[in-house]
């Protein structure tokens, strides 16, 4: 009974918010070609073109490791019915004899150069390919955002590239499981100014393909106990989509599905179909930046106690939490009222049972109102 309460109350939200995963209103024109690369390499591309080809910012879209363009053909293509012009690569340097992330997102920016001419892009990419494409976001000086699809950071590259850098850096991704296990890279997001990162619940790693790979089903797919395959399907292109067309300056309501306060995100939220797992914009116009500060904690590494320090501008409610990389709350360190002046905090490393914690990666975030920052901690037992 519950489940079936479950089902139909996330379907009564769909119905009333799923603008986005819904065919848009453009046809699309599709084209494949091949473009020689700067070393003399051919690769096969295709280019998603809407009939309306009004002068917006384009999407370079990239695939999984050992994969291909096609595994990405529907969801570039109901990306393009939505006013988006889209372009999708065969990666060259996205195999098991060639792996090089570097290579191909320097040839994702060439794309974007050669097929549009340069101008303001959008990259977005799915598995290791979200790796690549936020590689590309640092290094085009034309990107204005970002959108990773259950992003694979095994190398360990995006902490470098991603820090530093004001546009938005958003995400997607699914329960952690054996084909993503780098923690769905709630660590690599909480490093961005402007970041956010959702997760999709039940969703897999296969899921953020369209159309799936029967490979990536063998290896990766997860059991469903609530939600369906069509309605994870439903929120991912909902959210994929709102953001595209949102920062594309196509459609402002895109941002309804992303912030709190909306209708279409609140309801995702309630319904449990979505977690907010690292949430740090800083465009708002409520936040301010001087209303605290929050230092580096010390020792870092630690073992087992370390200091979090913060200063408060103005008398304020204050909650401070210890996070973990699957961006669960560890620990509840302090919520209440703080006055003007520098604080610490000391913590032990225990969780809210009072159990010691494991060695890893935790993130101290302290928020005031809508006003978040947070910094990354190494325990070391």
């Amino acid at each position: 009974m519950k489940k079936l309460f479950f089902n139909l109350y996330f379907l009564l939200s769909i119905n009333l918010f799923a603008d986005f995963s819904e065919v848009g209103p453009y046809e699309v024109e599709i084209t494949t070609s091949v473009i020689t690369l700067p070393n003399g390499d051919e690769t096969q591309y295709r280019i998603f073109l809407p009939n309306n080809l009004i002068d917006a910012p384009h999407v370079i879209l990239a695939h999984g490791f050992v994969g291909s363009q096609d595994f990405l053909f529907e969801l570039s293509k109901h990306f393009s019915s939505w006013g988006l012009k889209v372009a999708t690569i065969d990666l060259i340097n996205s195999n098991l004899l060639n792996n090089n992330p570097l290579k191909d997102a320097e040839d994702l920016v060439y794309l974007s150069n050669e097929v549009f001419g340069g101008g303001e892009v959008i990259y977005a990419g799915y598995s290791s390919g979200g790796l690549r494409a936020l590689i590309s976001t640092s290094l085009d000086s034309n990107s204005i955002a970002y959108l990773g699809l259950d992003i694979v950071n095994s190398e360990g590259l995006a902490e470098y590239y991603i820090q530093n850098n004001l546009i938005p850096f958003y995400g997607l991704v699914g329960e952690p499981s054996v084909c993503n296990s780098q923690g769905n890279s709630v660590d690599v997001f909480s490093l961005a100014s402007n970041s956010q990162l959702l997760r999709i619940t039940e969703a897999d790693h296969c899921d953020f393909q369209n159309p799936a790979s029967s490979l990536c089903a063998l290896l990766c797919q997860i059991d469903n106990m609530d939600f369906s395959s069509d309605q994870i399907n439903i929120v991912l292109k909902n959210l994929s989509t709102s953001f595209l067309v949102w920062q594309a300056n196509l459609d402002a309501d895109g941002l309804n599905f992303w912030t709190s306060g909306y209708a279409s995100y609140d309801n995702m939220i309630n319904n449990g179909s979505i977690s907010d797992l690292v949430n740090l914009s800083v465009l708002s116009d409520e936040l301010a930046p001087d209303n605290f500060d929050l230092y580096k904690n010390y020792p870092n590494p630690f073992n087992p106690t370390t200091q979090i320090r913060f200063d408060i501008k103005n008398r304020s409610m204050i909650d401070v939490k210890i996070y973990d990389l699957e961006g669960s709350v560890v620990k509840n360190l302090f919520s209440g009222i703080k006055n003007i002046g520098n604080h610490t905090i000391k913590w032990d490393a225990n969780n809210n049972m009072n159990s010691p914690l494991p060695s890893g990666i935790y993130f101290c975030l302290i928020k005031s109102g809508n006003l978040k920052k947070v910094n990354k901690m190494t325990l070391i037992r």
